[in-house]
C-alpha cells in the first residue's frame, strides 16, 4: 500500500506539520532566552481601544511573554485554532465551549463631551453605524441625550476600531460595545449619549484553543484581563450609577 503525498488533503497535512515544528522550534528558542510568546484572538477594536491603553501595564506584569495578535476586523464568531487564547461571543443558549466569561455583552450610545455638547436642536444627530450590524439601533432609543431633533445623518464603517474612532474625534453617537469602550468611557473621552444600557442573549469569552491544552501563561493573561476589565465596570458604576452596568454586565 503506498500514499500519494501530492494529493491535495496530504499536502495540507504536511504543511500544517511543517507549520507546527516551525512553530515549536521557535518556542523552544523563546523558552531558552527565558521568554514566552502567547498569541491572542481577538478583534481589532478591542485590541485599539481596549487593551492598547494598558498594554504598558499588561507588559509589567507579564515581562516575560512575547505578544503576538491575530486581529479580526468583522464579528468574533469561529473555532479558537492555534493560538493561545480567543475572544469569542457565544449565544446563552448554545452550548458551552469550557470558555471563561468575560462579560455579558452590553452596549450604550457614547459620544464625545464636544458633540454631547453642541446641542442645536435644528441640526439632527450623526449616528456612526457597524455596516455589518442589522437594523437601525438608533431607532431602539426614544431620546439621545445632545438634544437634537434634526433629521438623522450616518456614518457607516466595516471596522467597528474605526467607529469607536470616529466617536472618540467627534463624528458622532456611537453604540459602544463595553467590551472595546470601557476604558474611554471610564476615562471621559467618550460620554453616555442615553440613560439606557442594552442587553442581549449573547455572551462574551475567553476560550481556550480546541486543537491543545491551555498554557498556564496564557490562562494568567485571561485573568488578568478579566480582573482588570471587571474593575473598569465597577468604576463605571460608580461614575454612572443609574447605568446599572455592574448588573447588567455580571
Amino acid at each position: 500500500m503506498t500514499t500519494d503525498l501530492a494529493k491535495p488533503g496530504n499536502c495540507q497535512i504536511i504543511t500544517g506539520l511543517i507549520t507546527c515544528i516551525e512553530s515549536g522550534l521557535v518556542e523552544i528558542e523563546r523558552r531558552r532566552k527565558g521568554t514566552e510568546t502567547v498569541t491572542l484572538s481577538v478583534s481589532s477594536a478591542f485590541t485599539t481601544h481596549w487593551l492598547m491603553p494598558r498594554i504598558d501595564k499588561l507588559q509589567k506584569q507579564f515581562p516575560q511573554v512575547d505578544l503576538r495578535f491575530q486581529l479580526i476586523s468583522g464579528a468574533l464568531r469561529g473555532p479558537v485554532e492555534n493560538v493561545d487564547l480567543g475572544m469569542r461571543f457565544r449565544d446563552r443558549d448554545e452550548p458551552s465551549s469550557g470558555g471563561t466569561l468575560v462579560m455579558k455583552e452590553v452596549m450604550l450610545p457614547m459620544c464625545s463631551p464636544g458633540y454631547l455638547g453642541e446641542t442645536d436642536p435644528t441640526e439632527g444627530n450623526t449616528i456612526i453605524r457597524l455596516a455589518e450590524t442589522p437594523g437601525d439601533w438608533a431607532a431602539d432609543y426614544a431620546s439621545l441625550l445632545t438634544g437634537r431633533r434634526g433629521a438623522a445623518k450616518a456614518l457607516s464603517f466595516t471596522d467597528y476600531a474605526v467607529v469607536v474612532q470616529a466617536a472618540l474625534l467627534g463624528q458622532g453617537i456611537a453604540l459602544g460595545w463595553l467590551t472595546v469602550t470601557s476604558h474611554w468611557l471610564l476615562t471621559g473621552a467618550l460620554v453616555p449619549a442615553s440613560d439606557t444600557l442594552t442587553t442581549t442573549r449573547r455572551i462574551c469569552e475567553f476560550l481556550p484553543p480546541r486543537n491543545r491544552p491551555m498554557r498556564p501563561i496564557a490562562a494568567e493573561i485571561r485573568d488578568w484581563i478579566t480582573a482588570q476589565m471587571k474593575s473598569e465596570i465597577t468604576a463605571i458604576d460608580r461614575l454612572y450609577p443609574k447605568l446599572g452596568a455592574m448588573a447588567a454586565c455580571y
